[in-house]
């Protein structure tokens, strides 16, 4: 729909700057359909037609960061080896289509590997906007092996997608309960402030919106969706506040994140996407992991505009 929207825009008068950052939306949303080839047309069209301007120095970015990860999603596609892990791969990537046609070829696994292969299903539909097979998904995972990390985080994302839909009384009693059998203090803690925010009694809000940012800014952007419509935050990408910011070498990276092992950091992307959470690496890939609260987040390399500690962790 967004995009229909910017293809009419365009065809009213409107200044060329203007017109270049409609553009620039009309890639980044095909690039988040996955429809690469029109992000790319679109991004050339923008660096060819819109030479100086803000939106083609941010089209220059984007169309890099889509030329590297096209490279990233054909090596590991060519990876032989155990398709779980392949699809894993492509989910940090997240290139949700592909990474889906390849988790539903894993055939035999065992309890906990079920457990890991049904959560990041439900990822790749919930992504995909298919709410309701990343639920069934996601209650696999927990049916396989209740107590595994990916049968919690599996849990959180149930009570997230259920706190967006209509009439979610029963999905989200469900989490609840599942929440208190998993010992999940995290999910209990979320469960208690929604229905905080959604009951009839006041509530003592901070007394300005930037005090609000900051109380949850700590917290995943997909958790804050829980309390994003009722306190006017919005925390979705703004594509217009990337142009002209430069995102970190893998060289850097590299050497941010080696420094910040054991910490707790925030990682900002290009599409000023915020992610909080344990820093997980690995030096021989293209992506870092931030263990967050609906789960590791794989993020690109090439797509980091800065990794900010917030404070030290007991993981080794």
């Amino acid at each position: 729909k967004a995009i229909n929207y910017y293809q009419k825009m365009l065809s009213v008068g409107l200044s060329t700057e203007i017109k270049g950052n409609i553009l620039l939306h009309h890639g980044f949303c095909s690039a988040m359909m996955e429809d690469y080839q029109t992000a790319q047309k679109v991004y050339q069209k923008i660096i060819d037609e819109y030479t100086g301007t803000g939106a083609a120095a941010a089209a220059e970015i984007l169309k890099h960061y889509l030329e590297e990860f096209n490279k990233e999603r054909d090596r590991i596609l060519q990876e032989s080896g155990n398709s779980l892990k392949k699809g894993e791969k492509l989910v940090f990537l997240l290139n949700h289509n592909i990474a889906l046609k390849v988790l539903k070829e894993v055939k035999e696994t065992n309890t906990s590997e079920k457990s890991i292969l049904e959560y990041y299903k439900g990822i790749c539909f919930d992504e995909l906007g298919n709410k309701k097979d990343a639920i069934e998904s996601f209650i696999l995972s927990i049916q396989a092996d209740i107590k595994s990390p990916a049968a919690r985080y599996a849990n959180r994302r149930i009570y997230t997608i259920a706190s967006d839909l209509p009439d979610n009384t029963h999905i989200m009693d469900f989490s609840r309960k599942i929440g208190k059998k998993q010992n999940d203090p995290i999910l209990l803690d979320i469960d208690k402030k929604y229905q905080e925010l959604n009951s009839n009694d006041s509530i003592e809000l901070p007394s300005s919106t930037n005090d609000i940012y900051l109380d949850i800014n700590t917290i995943d952007t997909n958790v804050t969706k829980i309390m994003s419509n009722l306190i006017s935050i919005n925390t979705n990408p703004v594509i217009n506040d990337s142009n002209n910011r430069k995102t970190l070498t893998r060289l850097e990276v590299n050497q941010l994140t080696e420094s910040y092992m054991g910490y707790k950091v925030k990682v900002t992307t290009i599409s000023n996407e915020v992610f909080s959470g344990a820093l997980i690496t690995s030096q021989n890939e293209s992506y870092i992991k931030v263990d967050t609260l609906v789960g590791p987040i794989g993020i690109y390399k090439n797509n980091i505009l800065s990794i900010v500690p917030l404070q030290k962790t007991n993981r080794k």
